[in-house]
């Protein structure tokens, strides 16, 4: 590699330039940021309608085309989940049969590269029975829960995911609340 054609980031390590080496201009970054903040702006639009098509809606069709069929969940949501799409299609499913009026609502979206962070809050009413329990017909606070997506191809590939499941738990009085 001649010194005309170093790359950028040694002559960001140097310090040096010469007049024979091109300097990064407008159409080549640019149109790469361009690219990439799309992307991301793509990302964030298809975590959103996770929440908003797949939960609160439960259009199970959305699924297919938001998620790899490989899809990985490193944090499962209901026990026995099988990866893949289709293990997110029963977590849906479970929801929606439980709290039939479920409604997420996205609070923050974060993207950077393939990743994107989203924050949100779940209200629904237990009237299908929770994880085996017999209905209690309670429920309407808010539980919280952040996913970190890692997206692919436009996919969903991978999850990580906490939900405050004792909060839940407590609301529908399964488990008492402190003090109690």
């Amino acid at each position: 590699m001649t010194e005309g054609n170093a790359p950028l980031f040694a002559t960001a390590r140097t310090g040096c330039t010469s007049a024979s080496e091109p300097l990064p201009g407008p159409t080549g970054q640019d149109k790469h940021k361009k690219e990439k903040t799309m992307s991301t702006k793509q990302n964030k639009a298809a975590a959103r309608r996770i929440y908003d098509e797949c939960f609160s809606k439960g259009n199970l069709a959305a699924i297919d085309e938001l998620f790899d069929p490989g899809y990985i969940d490193h944090s499962p949501t209901i026990p026995n989940q099988p990866q893949g799409a289709v293990g997110f299609r029963q977590v849906v499913t479970t929801f929606r049969h439980t709290f039939p009026d479920l409604h997420f609502t996205v609070e923050d979206v974060v993207a950077e590269g393939d990743e994107v962070v989203a924050r949100f809050n779940a209200t629904g009413t237990d009237t299908g029975g929770f994880m085996g329990m017999p209905a209690t017909g309670r429920g309407g606070s808010p539980v919280a829960g952040i996913d970190v997506l890692r997206f692919a191809n436009g996919k969903v590939a991978e999850r990580w995911g906490v939900v405050d499941f004792l909060s839940l738990m407590q609301q529908l009085g399964l488990v008492p609340a402190p003090g109690q």
